[in-house]
């Protein structure tokens, strides 16, 4: 399936984290039955299904963000998407717990 690309079995993982498929219990890691897990086919899926995890306004602000490119700044998007700083600081944040984003220093 992921072929030990780990790029892929990194998405994979995070994916099963997300959907609740594979998740922290007591005594340690566990996982949902093996015939109830929904293993993504593809990276795209994997990472698809973080992204429909997230809130609407959320979603559309990961699109505008991805046309900006692999780098943008916070005051970037506020201009962009004219929203408040509170708000669109709890979107990024978001982000960064889907692990779709990288908080970057300044430096």
């Amino acid at each position: 399936m992921t072929d030990g690309n780990p790029f892929f079995v990194e998405e994979t993982l995070k994916a099963l984290l997300t959907s609740g498929d594979i998740y922290y219990g007591i005594g340690g890691w566990t996982r949902k039955p093996i015939n109830e897990l929904q293993i993504p086919r593809t990276v795209q899926d994997a990472v698809q299904r973080r992204v429909d995890s997230l809130s609407l306004e959320t979603q559309q602000l990961i699109i505008l963000a991805a046309v900006a490119g692999r780098r943008f700044d916070f005051d970037l998007l506020q201009r962009l998407t004219q929203a408040s700083e509170e708000g669109l600081l709890k979107q990024v944040k978001e982000l960064i717990a889907a692990q779709l984003v990288v908080e970057e220093s300044a430096d």
